[in-house]
């Protein structure tokens, strides 16, 4: 009779993670160049083999880590969840972020799958929905950076720095609800006579655009920024839904803009606080009482409004909004997890002997 023979398989698993506990003590954003390679900051969102045959997992740039949250620049292409229409072998933004972390992520808002820029993550339910309250608050602001199609200086006869508003309904699942969206001009281009007729005919034909700042008001129905814009006369240049195909194919083979022209730029919430005593119930950065957070802008979308044609709505529009030329941002030296304030003290604070130390932020 055959004895059985036992086989133990070892496996072992290299996690790599931004949070070194207390040991690391750069707790601070670090401005880094952005990559080297030509691969776009969306062209990593699907997976792709690398030299020893493993799928190469993107890094998703964290702008701000803390207690209780954490805020990322998501990449265009990328979905925040699975959901019954998600490919099976595509990464989604919030496992990719809690293999990143080490740690469970709750979403507290979302971004369409082509746009990109910040987003929040919680580290447990009770936070999501704090934040998410306040996100909802009307003391908070949401910013995006946009790229229409057509010249609203001459379509519409907006000025640079003026705002146009568009409060048009907006269904969600088939009921109207209101909607407003605030749009201010930071810079465009008139470009050719003829935008309809010239795109195939002439070689040296240059498209009109504008660049704008959009900020939806106590609102976020779906799609609404694209819709409104659509209903503005003047679309997202990328959008296939609400947009001009042939426009679009221009843009993507004759400027490589190959997505949707939607930033989420930046984030303000007002602090959330509940009347707790304790002060774990209060959700902020710890620095400004609420919660502030810029996205830069990613490469492929720079190379775009920096290419060929673009430089004088490029120089314009940062005349308007210095926070465009914003660096590559990528905290890669985690927090102190949990308590962040309280254990950032305790390791930093006492330098003196004394045995009291000091608080610094």
């Amino acid at each position: 009779m055959r004895k059985p023979v036992a086989v133990i398989l070892l496996v072992s698993t290299l996690l790599s993670s931004p949070t070194q506990g207390l040991s690391n003590a750069n707790y601070d954003a670090t401005n880094i160049a952005p990559p080297a390679s030509s691969r776009s900051f969306s062209s990593a969102t699907t997976p792709s083999g690398g030299s020893n045959g493993k799928v190469e997992k993107p890094r998703i740039p964290v702008l701000q880590y803390r207690d209780n949250y954490v805020c990322v620049n998501k990449p265009a292409g990328l979905t925040v969840h699975r959901s019954k229409g998600t490919p099976p072998r595509a990464f989604v933004l919030s496992a990719l972020l809690k293999r990143q972390l080490s740690r469970k992520v709750f979403p507290v808002h979302r971004l369409d799958h082509r746009t990109s820029g910040a987003i929040l993550f919680a580290f447990d339910s009770r936070s999501a929905g704090k934040i998410h309250g306040s996100l909802r608050s009307d003391d908070a602001t949401k910013q995006y950076v946009a790229l229409l199609r057509g010249d609203l200086c001459g379509d519409l006869d907006v000025e640079p720095g003026e705002k146009i508003s568009i409060d048009n309904p907006l269904k969600v699942d088939g009921v109207e609800k209101t909607a407003r969206t605030d749009f201010t001009l930071l810079a465009s281009i008139a470009g050719s006579e003829d935008q309809r007729n010239d795109i195939h005919s002439r070689a040296d034909f240059v498209p009109s655009c504008s660049l704008v700042l959009c900020e939806p008001i106590a609102s976020g129905r779906t799609h609404q920024i694209r819709r409104h814009a659509f209903a503005l006369g003047h679309p997202i240049l990328g959008d296939t839904k609400h947009g001009d195909n042939r426009v679009n194919r221009w843009w993507r083979n004759n400027r490589g803009l190959n997505r949707l022209a939607l930033h989420c730029f930046s984030l303000d919430l007002p602090s959330w606080d509940d009347g707790s005593e304790n002060a774990g119930d209060r959700i902020d950065d710890g620095d400004n009482g609420g919660i502030q957070c810029l996205a830069p802008l990613p490469p492929e979308l720079l190379h775009v409004l920096q290419g060929e044609g673009m430089e004088q709505l490029w120089e314009e529009a940062l005349q308007r909004d210095l926070r465009l030329s914003a660096e590559f941002v990528d905290v890669r030296g985690g927090s102190f997890g949990r308590n962040y304030h309280q254990k950032k003290e305790k390791l930093l604070g006492d330098d003196d002997g004394t045995g009291e130390g000091t608080r610094t932020r």
